[in-house]
């Protein structure tokens, strides 16, 4: 039993050292297919720009356009372009820092610049709390507002004049009668009430609400996170508003973001 079992331990012995010989070759074999694959790597990272021979950045050439300057969304990029040119609504999906945002400025490079217009707001005669609002071609809407500032200019200083010779003459008729501070009262009273009633140069000057004089393209307004107010639009509050000595209503109308963007892009992220 005991030569039996000898035997059969040199016969593990002998088998165990015959496999020790194709564990060796196998390594070796690995080793030569690593090296392989690393080559194979190497040879794929020096053609990663596709064959191009470039050093630096700046031998880059960067299209001038925005909707050319991203890449890798060529589907996205003909969906913008439409929708510039026929003015759509276009809802963007996708992770941070696939051209989203760059793609939603590019519209305002394609949209034509023509279109846009200036917002004046006058005061409304007939009921002041409800100004009337007109819209004007790009960059006409500043020479109107001078045209009516001028205008008023000249009808403050007729009526400077006239109200300065009604207060002299009240002055003149107190010294003469000897009543010097009743006259002094009653000029007091009519300077008031011609500062305060019929108002200042504001009152009747148009409030430019959007200028476009200086647009070169379409607007583009962010109008991410914007609350209500800033949104659609509001009305400033003046605590002196009552009594006529307050801001003229149509000079307190404030502009939305949906306003500014109008033939541009409002984006909201």
């Amino acid at each position: 039993m005991s030569e039996e079992k000898t035997i059969t331990e040199d016969e593990e012995d002998y088998q165990d050292s015959e496999d020790v010989e194709p564990k060796t070759q196998d390594k070796s074999d690995d080793s030569v297919e690593e090296l392989n694959e690393h080559l194979v790597n190497e040879e794929k990272e020096d053609d990663l720009l596709g064959g191009l021979e470039i050093e630096t950045t700046a031998d880059l050439s960067i299209p001038d356009r925005l909707v050319d300057q991203v890449i890798g969304q060529d589907r996205a990029r003909r969906i913008i372009k439409k929708a510039a040119k026929q003015h759509r609504h276009v809802m963007m999906i996708g992770s941070p820092g696939t051209g989203k945002s760059m793609l939603a400025k590019s519209m305002t490079e394609m949209m034509p610049k023509e279109d846009l217009s200036d917002v004046l707001v006058y005061p409304n005669e007939d009921d002041d709390n409800n100004p009337r609002v007109r819209t004007v071609p790009a960059g006409k809407g500043e020479d109107i507002v001078d045209a009516h500032r001028q205008k008023e200019e000249k009808r403050q200083r007729a009526r400077s004049a006239v109200i300065l010779a009604v207060i002299l003459v009240i002055l003149g008729i107190g010294i003469w009668t000897g009543r010097f501070l009743f006259a002094i009262i009653g000029a007091v009273i009519i300077y008031l009430a011609y500062k305060y009633v019929i108002g200042g140069e504001d009152q009747n000057v148009p409030n430019l609400l959007i200028d476009r004089s200086e647009d070169r393209k379409a607007p583009f307004e962010d109008a991410t996170g914007a609350h209500d107010g800033a949104l659609l639009g509001d009305v400033r509050h003046d605590p002196f508003q009552s009594g006529g000595m307050g801001t003229p209503a149509h000079q307190r109308v404030e502009a939305g973001s949906i306003h500014k963007s109008d033939s541009g892009v409002l984006f909201i992220d």
